[in-house]
């Protein structure tokens, strides 16, 4: 079985005439090897030498490559494609799925979440199709990773996140694009700061998003540890825009639908801010608590003043506020 060779094959409108983009190549190949590191460590293996894969042949007139794992007493390699194998075809049973991955990677939960991130980077997408292999001279199976299968990975990938991972709100405020152990921190809406680790080789398009994201708030996806009162997120997955939303009753008026918010915070001040411009609606305070509050005094005013008034007293301009606070509204 070591001796035996992994073989990823490309096809798609992304592969033309035998040529492939380098950054899409080492995306694939950088993220399979990764995804054999996550999986080696699962199964217990801690030396990565016994998990490395070597760039072997291309072979001629197509996208086809041979990857040798190192010979050892370890065929992880190996092993790691046997079991994307099994994924793929219980893939449509998302519970069942769920079972496999935990079964191979033994339950740790951390492992699974990295793999499973790996594993979506280097699946098959519309323009191009990637399939794996195992053999000799050639492949002996060739597992096609169909694009349409994407959907149920992210799927299957969401699903261990929400049951394991967690996620932590507030505004970017420092950040260290150095070292081994690159950050960022963020302010909480209760004015907690919180230091958030990433792996900068893995997530390289982490530090455009923190930098674009500087002094806003934003939703941080990963494992958070707590000692005390002290908290940091030791592996930070995702990052996203933060949005919130008013729904069901607020300032004691039932909401038809929900009022979609932007949230603002002003690192000078320290201040928070909630506001939807289309209904001249805001609140600012020194946390999100207070912030609400004043929101909620301000809504209450705009539907007193414009909502509830008669159209006769009120000039065009406030009829049309008066139109959409009804579409949010009932009074």
């Amino acid at each position: 079985m070591p001796d035996k060779g992994i073989w990823i094959i490309f096809e798609g409108r992304a592969v033309r005439a035998g040529r492939i983009e380098v950054l899409r190549l080492a995306e694939v190949l950088s993220n399979f090897q990764r995804f054999v590191f996550d999986y080696g460590r699962a199964r217990g293996v801690q030396r990565r030498e016994y998990l490395k894969v070597y760039f072997s042949e291309v072979e001629k007139g197509s996208i086809k490559i041979k990857l040798m794992p190192k010979p050892s007493l370890y065929p992880i390699p190996v092993q790691a494609v046997e079991f994307i194998d099994r994924l793929k075809d219980n893939i449509d049973d998302i519970e069942e799925a769920k079972e496999i991955v935990k079964s191979e990677f033994k339950d740790k939960t951390d492992l699974i979440i990295r793999g499973l991130t790996k594993v979506e980077a280097f699946w098959s997408r519309e323009d191009i199709t990637v399939a794996l292999g195992v053999g000799d001279g050639k492949p002996e199976r060739i597992v096609k990773l169909d694009p349409e299968n994407r959907e149920e990975i992210n799927t299957l990938l969401k699903e261990f996140m929400k049951q394991y991972a967690r996620t932590i709100t507030g505004a970017i405020v420092e950040w260290k694009f150095y070292g081994n152990n690159r950050h960022f921190e963020i302010i909480t809406p209760y004015g907690e700061r919180v230091r958030c680790y990433y792996n900068y080789m893995e997530r390289p398009e982490f530090e455009d998003l923190i930098y674009e994201n500087t002094k806003k708030p934003v939703e941080v996806v990963g494992f958070i540890k707590e000692r005390g009162k002290r908290k940091k997120v030791e592996d930070v997955l995702e990052i996203r825009p933060w949005k919130k939303m008013l729904t069901g009753q607020f300032a004691g008026y039932k909401l038809k639908k929900p009022i979609p918010l932007k949230v603002e915070y002003d690192n000078f001040d320290n201040i928070w801010c909630l506001y939807n411009d289309e209904l001249e609606l805001y609140g600012c305070g020194e946390n999100i608590e207070r912030a609400e509050r004043d929101l909620e005094v301000v809504f209450s005013c705009l539907i007193e003043e414009y909502a509830k008034e008669v159209d006769e007293v009120l000039s065009d301009k406030a009829l049309e506020l008066k139109r959409k606070l009804l579409e949010y509204v009932e009074v």
